[in-house]
Order: structure tokens, then C-alpha cells, then sequence
């Protein structure tokens, strides 16, 4: 699950950022996007793996969360945080957006883990606010 996950993140990562100079044939740019950054995307990946992923390991899975913060700050996504919840032990959530000028519809992707296996929703809407008012 982990595996496809992280290749809807990255192929979602490289559209967006392609799309905000959107040509003719955007599918083209993601195609370019990914020969140009094979050799690193991989050997980013390689080490995403490496880290332990067990639903019971609080500080593995915080480790994955900041990793992914990394990768989103890395391809300018500048506000990619962490959003902890009340409890201790809670894992906490990975936010970040891509401004886009003139945007008109907004897209969501969120996953999560429940019972061991992953979710993965991707939501289309006009608005999205979050519990704490961010948009």
C-alpha cells in the first residue's frame, strides 16, 4: 500500500507543478517531469521504503509524515506542515497546497490508515476548509 501511495503522490506532485505552466499536451510535461528525474525520484522512493511503516510504531510513522513534508517542501510546496491532533500518540497529518492563479476548482487528496490498510480519496470541490478554518 505504501507503494502506491507514495507513486499517486509523486505522479499528483508532478502534474500539479507542471500544470501552473500548463501547455497544449500537459500529460507531455508529467511524461518529461519524470525521464528528467528518474534516477532521484527513485532513490528518493528507495528511501521512503527504508522507513518502517507499522501501524503500532508511533515514531516510524512520524518519520514517514515528516518525510513526506520534506518531498512536498523540495518541490515548493513552501506551507507543507504537520497538523497534530489532541492526543499524544495521534500521528499526526501532512498538509500542504499549491496556489494555482485563477484556479477554479480545488482538489483534495486524502489518505489514511484504518485497520491496516490504506484509504486513498481524491476529492474535487469549489471550497475546502479544514477543522481549524485553513482553506
Amino acid at each position: 500500500m505504501k507503494n502506491n501511495l507514495l507513486s499517486l503522490i509523486l505522479l499528483a506532485f508532478g502534474s500539479l507543478l507542471t500544470a501552473q505552466n500548463a501547455t497544449s499536451d500537459p500529460l507531455s510535461k508529467v511524461v518529461d517531469f519524470h525521464k528528467k528525474r528518474q534516477h532521484a525520484l527513485l532513490t528518493e522512493y528507495a528511501a521512503f521504503l527504508s522507513i518502517p511503516n507499522t501501524m503500532n510504531d508511533t515514531a516510524s510513522l512520524r518519520a514517514n509524515a515528516n518525510f513526506i513534508v520534506d518531498m512536498m517542501k523540495k518541490r515548493g510546496i513552501s506551507n507543507a506542515k504537520l497538523i497534530y491532533g489532541t492526543s499524544p500518540n495521534a500521528i499526526p497529518a501532512v498538509f500542504g497546497d499549491i496556489k494555482v492563479p485563477n484556479a477554479t476548482t480545488t482538489i483534495v487528496f486524502y489518505t489514511q490508515l484504518s485497520l491496516g490498510v490504506g484509504i486513498v480519496r481524491l476529492a474535487f470541490a469549489d471550497s475546502c476548509r479544514f477543522a481549524n478554518g485553513e482553506k
